[in-house]
């Protein structure tokens, strides 16, 4: 009597079990699905597509460290001294990262 008792169980855990098993993989279905967020964005925005430095990150930089250099102090200084504006010569530009940079 003890065999169809035990068939019986197996029978109710392993039902149980797949119940489980399809339960979870539906939620699973339904947490992955999304619908695509779709926003818009200014023209004059700028997106970082790849996450590398790009052609964009050199301007931007470059942009801010003029204005940074051209607010310092040294610049009024120059102008009282010489009475002429002062000329800023840019030498080469090294890249010592470990990324590929247009140096150019």
């Amino acid at each position: 009597m003890t065999r169809p008792e035990r068939s019986s169980r197996r029978a109710g855990g392993i039902r149980m079990r797949c119940g489980v098993a399809v339960a979870l993989a539906a939620v699973l279905c339904l947490a992955c699905s999304s619908t695509p967020e779709v926003t818009r964005e200014e023209v004059d925005s700028t997106i970082d597509l790849s996450g590398y430095w790009n052609d964009t990150d050199s301007r931007v930089v470059s942009e801010e460290m003029i204005q940074d250099a051209l607010a310092q102090p040294w610049v009024e200084d120059f102008r009282a001294s010489r009475g002429e504006r002062p000329t800023v010569i840019v030498g080469d530009v090294r890249n010592l990262s470990h990324e590929h940079l247009n140096t150019q």
